[in-house]
């Protein structure tokens, strides 16, 4: 057997019984060989005959509720020629448990509340489970009866939907008719208090412009400490100061932004005829070096930098770094889903910032 041999096969029967739990996806139900681990074990209502990969087939006849330190589980099957103990990632599914698979393990989560209820790290191309416990009553049946209270989308729905957009917002749309019939229930969103917890602000910016792409903010975030799903610690944002129209790029090193830049001056010249007049960042080493400068020169751009030291000069690219991460930070709490993931919250949340009412444009 290739890999880790511990781990290689959970259905077949190897000599001893092995204390490791194990998701498992072929597994028609939750099964272990202990019945030191039950705290109660009832007859089965019928027979247990459990079909193995090799063609043979095991038998129980009981089953009950496993709870141990790491272990809460109902309707587990004894089956006393295992040689693992299995957790049927089916059953879980079933239930109405959320799962999510990922590179460095897997989490169960309970989707009425985002609660993270159970995880395991990845070892070779198994994923043994660290701990579970699962909550009394399964979700299905709560989502059963949510459906038929309530048929309208609510307004913390479309907060969620818009990238946790303000309320006022949301509820500008609805008045405009914009997002159909919404239940208007009032909601207070917990995801939003964790995610964007305000610092001191910077001074507003003072420039003001008559037309598109005369003067492009530009800031660089990063590194992350955690690498995106795509490999990026970084990303680069170029705000227009007349529309506040903005534009994200993830990159995987800092001095990507030489041919982002590149690729965005052309595509400002042949999308929308304009030449962008002037560029304005702080005095990072990307934005500085000989390269940079060079190609700002070749496209006449003016390149107008901050004194050292003084971020809030660079104001509207500062703020709006601030609502990107404020943004990311409330998704990621609040659909419960991992930190590479926010690489792909960081898009999702500039492509809804760009299309919700804005305060700067009056709009």
């Amino acid at each position: 057997m290739a890999g880790n041999a511990s781990f290689s096969t959970a259905l077949s029967v190897l000599p001893g019984k092995s204390q490791t739990w194990l998701f498992d996806s072929a597994c028609c139900n939750h099964m272990t060989p202990h019945s030191s681990l039950f705290s109660n074990l009832d007859p089965a209502p019928h027979p247990l005959n459990i079909h193995i990969a090799d063609g043979s087939t095991m038998h129980g006849n009981s089953l009950g509720f496993v709870s141990t330190s790491t272990l809460s589980v109902h309707g587990v099957f004894h089956v006393p020629d295992l040689s693992y103990n299995l957790c049927s990632m089916g059953q879980l599914a079933e239930l109405g448990y959320r799962l999510i698979f990922y590179y460095s393990g897997c989490i169960v989560q309970d989707p009425r509340t985002g609660q993270e209820l159970g995880t395991g790290p990845r070892v070779g191309r198994m994923f043994p489970v660290n701990n579970l416990h699962l909550p009394p009553v399964a979700p299905i049946s709560v989502a059963v009866t949510t459906a038929v209270v309530s048929s309208l989308p609510s307004l913390a729905l479309w907060h969620s939907r818009l990238g946790h957009a303000p309320s006022s917002r949301v509820q500008q749309l609805v008045s405009r008719g914009l997002l159909g019939s919404v239940s208007k229930d009032n909601f207070d969103c917990t995801s939003c208090q964790l995610g964007k917890q305000p610092a001191l602000p910077f001074n507003n910016s003072e420039s003001i412009s008559k037309s598109i792409f005369e003067l492009i903010h530009s800031d660089v975030w990063g590194p992350s400490p955690i690498a995106s799903i795509g490999g990026s610690r970084y990303f680069v944002v170029f705000i227009d100061d007349y529309s506040s129209y903005s534009w994200i790029f993830p990159m995987k090193s800092r001095f990507e932004i030489l041919s982002i830049y590149s690729n965005f001056a052309k595509m400002v010249e042949t999308q929308f005829s304009k030449r962008i007049k002037t560029f304005r960042s702080d005095n990072a080493l990307e934005y500085t070096q000989h390269a940079f400068q060079a190609l700002l020169h070749s496209y006449g751009t003016i390149h107008h930098l901050t004194c050292p030291g003084t971020s809030q000069q660079n104001g509207r690219a500062e703020r709006k770094l601030r609502h990107i991460l404020d943004t990311v930070r409330a998704l990621l709490f609040s659909a419960k889903i991992p930190a590479p993931f926010w690489g792909e919250a960081s898009l999702h949340a500039v492509h809804a910032i760009n299309r919700i009412p804005s305060a700067v444009i009056h709009n």
